[in-house]
């Protein structure tokens, strides 16, 4: 009995259930090897749940299946009361609004941002008025 037991918990933690993975947009220059770390998970995975036979047949836009709701990075909980955040590689503007609850079109006013395209990692950016 004991044994039927350890092996459905090691079968469980090995394979994620469907209902536990996420969908993310593939970001230009973003590579599988970078999705794969930031989920914590393997190429070879990220492949396999996507039906993906080259790890470089990846494309900017394109929506795929990862283990896991959310990336490690942004597992603890966002401060929505937030003033600040300091852009990460990666991120668009339209994430960061999400993650702190404030309309897209305010961080640009706020931010003097010509257009959410004109994001550089390493930027500070006001998310509220001050």
């Amino acid at each position: 009995m004991r044994r039927r037991f350890a092996a459905a918990l090691a079968l469980a933690l090995l394979v994620p259930l469907p209902g536990l993975a996420g969908e993310v947009v593939v970001k230009s220059g973003e590579t599988l090897s970078e999705i794969a770390d930031r989920y914590g998970t393997t190429v070879n995975r990220l492949m396999e749940m996507n039906g993906l036979r080259d790890a470089n047949d990846l494309w900017a836009g394109s929506r795929i299946q990862v283990p896991g709701a959310s990336p490690r990075s942004s597992q603890a909980a966002v401060n929505r009361n937030a003033s600040r955040h300091t852009v990460q590689d990666g991120e668009t503007l339209s994430e960061i609004a999400s993650r702190y609850g404030v309309p897209m079109s305010r961080l640009v006013a706020l931010n003097n941002l010509g257009s959410p395209d004109q994001l550089m990692s390493g930027t500070t950016l006001q998310l509220r008025s001050t």
